[in-house]
């Protein structure tokens, strides 16, 4: 799973938790958690205590983290489809018929 998806996950569902990325993403939680290990590490994450249940965290984007998300999404954007210009049939000139009779 990317660094990005995760980031993106985590901006849109804050107050995660590890076991709540891997389920989304269809992995486990072993290697969700060390995908969040390398995050926190490069101060883009932080897990916080859950109040509701001390054994487990909630993770949060850093202020550095949102803008990392932020300049990479105009990467991960699809450039708006440019369409040539429409060409037109040339037009075709009425044959006059000339006729005796």
């Amino acid at each position: 799973m990317s660094q990005y998806e995760f980031l993106r996950f985590l901006r849109e569902h804050p107050d995660s938790r590890v076991a709540d990325l891997a389920t989304e993403f269809a992995i486990g939680v072993g290697a969700t958690s060390k995908g969040v290990d390398r995050l926190e590490k490069r101060g883009w994450v932080v897990r916080q205590a859950d109040p509701a249940d001390r054994r487990s965290h909630l993770l949060a984007l850093t202020e550095e983290g949102a803008r990392l998300l932020a300049r990479a999404e105009d990467t991960f954007r699809p450039p708006p489809v440019r369409r040539p210009p429409r060409r037109q049939a040339p037009r075709r000139r009425a044959r006059r018929r000339c006729g005796s009779g």
